[in-house]
């Protein structure tokens, strides 16, 4: 791997500089995280090299940041034709957006530079690769990685390739709630969109994250568990029940899953639970990345009194 150098080698400076710098701190709305700080050991996959090493946003070339720049002003909906003249990139319509509908109205909230890799000859194409992850306003999590091709001139940069790729956290995030039973059909009114059905349990739910002891009676519920991180191709999200803590092992014949129109996916689960320490019963959120190596995501008691019901 080539280290990064923080000289750009293109006039991408000055007015587009300035737009560039301006543009990727509106991005980032919160103060600038890594990646692999907000989502833990980034899962490796093919468009990184196994030994990548995370280069802090202020070390990069400006070049670098203005490929970023440029990738974001895509996945928000902007044409070729604006962030041409807005910061000097020509052909970002190469970058198919990824994700169904965008990401516009999606925060920023990590972005990593792993590799810059010079040509050797004059004129040739650079390669800039790198991770950038976003929430929304209900807390949903999208990794992408990117990779592209460019080459620089006197009056900008040209993109040669561009590659998204939608990779899953090592970890990915879960939530859960429990909803009376009678309440649910309220709740699963509109079950194939994740933002009406998210914002329903929340409005219906008694028992927030991590269910405990003492929090409600014990009486019939449905615990929902969202999966709050998008989930690439191939990965596969289960939840079982079980009396013992350990393992990954646990009953799973009563546990049902709500695919949203758009792609997230949550556990619902009926019973009878006492959410209490006496009689402890494990719901395991379980994430196998390309449907292998499976490991726990989430460990939570919601005590058994009654049963599960199908």
């Amino acid at each position: 791997m080539r280290p990064f150098k923080r000289t750009a080698r293109t006039s991408v400076k000055g007015h587009w500089a300035a737009v560039i710098s301006f543009l990727l701190a509106s991005f980032l709305l919160v103060s600038c995280e890594t990646v692999e700080s907000l989502t833990g050991d980034l899962k490796l996959n093919n468009i990184f090299k196994e030994d990548f090493s995370i280069v802090p946003l202020a070390e990069t070339p400006l070049e670098a940041q203005a490929v970023a720049a440029a990738l974001m002003m895509r996945l928000h909906g902007e044409n070729d034709a604006k962030i041409e003249k807005e910061i000097g990139v020509r052909n970002s319509d190469i970058f198919e957006v990824p994700v169904s509908g965008g990401l516009k109205g999606w925060s920023l909230i990590g972005l990593d530079f792993v590799e810059l890799t010079r040509s050797k000859t004059a004129g040739g194409a650079d390669t800039i690769t790198g991770v950038s992850y976003f929430r929304d306003n209900l807390n949903r999590g999208v990794m992408l990685a990117f990779t592209s091709d460019f080459t620089v001139a006197a009056d900008g940069m040209d993109l040669k390739t561009g590659n998204w790729e939608l990779i899953t956290p090592a970890n990915p995030r879960t939530e859960v709630f429990a909803v009376p039973m009678d309440k649910a059909p309220k709740v699963l009114a509109n079950k194939g969109n994740f933002a009406a059905t998210y914002t329903a349990v929340l409005e219906n739910a008694v028992i927030l994250k991590d269910p405990g002891p003492a929090q409600t009676a014990p009486g019939d519920y449905v615990v929902f568990v969202f999966l709050m991180d998008a989930m690439a191709p191939g990965d596969k999200f289960s939840v079982a029940a079980s009396n013992e803590k350990q393992g990954l092992k646990g009953y799973d014949q009563a546990t049902g899953y709500l695919g949203f129109d758009d792609g997230w996916v949550a556990s619902i689960l009926p019973g009878e639970f006492s959410f209490g320490a006496d009689q402890p019963y494990w719901l395991k959120a379980i994430y196998a990345p390309d449907g292998n190596n499976a490991h726990l995501i989430g460990l939570y008691n919601v005590g058994l009194h009654g049963g599960v019901k199908k």
